[in-house]
C-alpha cells in the first residue's frame, strides 16, 4: 500500500514521468499517423483498464454482473477520472475543439492530482494479487490520463488557444452532470447503495467535504446562491470554483504551449501577454 511521501510514491511519480519523456523523444520525429495512432492505443488501453476494475471485486451474493458494481471497485462513472478514461479516446479522434480542449486541461490536471494524492491506491488493504494488479491498473490508467493530452501538446497534434480558456470549465461541468446522471441511474436500479454526499463524492459533485480541501472550493461559493434548505445544489455549486482554478490551469497550459514553440522566448512572453491585454475583458470604455 502507497502512503503519501513514500519511496515507492516517489518512484511512481518519477516512473511515469520517464515514460512521458521517453514517447515524447520516441515519437518527436515519427510521422503524425504513427504519433496519432501511439496515443489512441495509450487511450485504449486505459479504456480497457477500466473495465478490468470488475476482477478485482469478490461478490458475497449470487454471482450476477451487477452484483459486482457495488460502488467501490465497479466500473460506474462515480469520478471525472473514470468519465475521462471511458470519453478520451473518442474525443481525441472525434471531438471537436471544443471537446479537445476539455481533454487537454481535465486530462492533465486530474491525471497529475491523481498521482500527486492517490487516494485511490491507500484504500487497497490487502497486497494480494487483487491488490498489486488494481494497483498497477491505477497508476497506468491515471498516468495514460495525462500523459495523452501531454503528448498532443508536445508532438504539435493540438494546440491551445488563448481565447477558448473558458471551454475546459463547460466541459467539466457536463462531465459532472453526467456523473450525477449515472449515480441516479445506478441507485434506482439497485446496483448502487451509497449515493449523494455520504456515497462516492470524490469530485465532490454532491457538495464539499469538510476540511481543508473542502474549503478550497467553498471560499469561492457563496451560499445564497448555491444551497438550498441548507443542502449545496449539486454540480450546480461547483460553477464559480471549476471556472476559477480550471481557467487559470487552461491559461497555464495554453502559455507553456506557445511557449515551446516560439524561437524568441523573451519575446514570445510579451506577445502572449499582449494578447490577453488585448481581450474586452481588459479593456476600458471609450468615453
Amino acid at each position: 500500500m502507497d502512503t503519501i511521501g513514500s519511496l515507492q510514491y516517489f518512484l511512481w511519480i518519477i516512473g511515469f514521468i520517464g515514460i512521458g519523456v521517453g514517447l515524447h523523444f520516441l515519437l518527436i520525429n515519427k510521422k503524425e499517423f504513427v504519433k496519432k495512432w501511439t496515443i489512441f492505443g495509450l487511450l485504449m488501453l486505459a479504456f480497457v483498464l477500466h473495465f478490468t476494475k470488475i476482477l478485482y471485486v469478490k461478490p458475497t451474493s449470487e454471482w450476477t454482473l451487477f452484483n459486482w458494481l457495488d460502488g467501490k471497485n465497479g466500473i460506474e462513472l462515480t469520478n471525472l477520472c473514470s468519465v475521462s478514461v471511458v470519453l478520451f479516446p473518442f474525443l481525441f479522434l472525434f471531438g471537436n475543439r471544443f471537446f479537445k480542449n476539455g481533454f487537454i486541461v481535465l486530462g492533465i490536471t486530474s491525471g497529475v492530482i491523481s498521482f500527486l494524492i492517490p487516494t485511490e491506491v491507500e484504500k487497497i488493504q490487502n497486497l494480494d494479487v487483487y491488490g498489486v494488479c488494481d494497483q498497477l491498473r491505477f497508476y497506468i490508467q491515471h498516468g495514460i490520463i495525462w500523459i495523452a493530452p501531454m503528448l498532443c501538446l508536445s508532438l504539435n497534434l493540438y494546440q491551445m488557444k488563448w481565447k477558448e480558456f473558458y471551454q475546459p470549465w463547460l466541459y467539466i461541468m457536463l462531465c459532472l452532470i453526467i456523473i450525477v446522471a449515472c449515480e441516479g441511474v445506478w441507485t434506482y436500479m439497485g446496483w448502487q447503495k451509497r449515493s449523494g454526499i455520504d456515497g462516492w463524492n470524490t469530485s465532490f459533485q454532491w457538495g464539499p467535504e469538510k476540511g481543508a480541501l473542502g474549503s478550497l472550493f467553498t471560499w469561492i461559493v457563496p451560499k445564497a446562491l448555491f444551497t438550498y434548505n441548507g443542502k449545496y445544489i449539486p454540480v450546480f455549486w461547483l460553477t464559480l470554483p471549476i471556472f476559477f482554478y480550471f481557467s487559470i490551469f487552461a491559461l497555464i497550459i495554453t502559455m507553456f504551449d506557445h511557449f515551446k514553440n516560439y524561437p524568441n522566448k523573451k519575446i514570445m512572453v510579451k506577445a502572449q501577454i499582449n494578447k490577453i491585454k488585448s481581450f474586452k475583458l481588459f479593456k476600458h470604455k471609450q468615453n
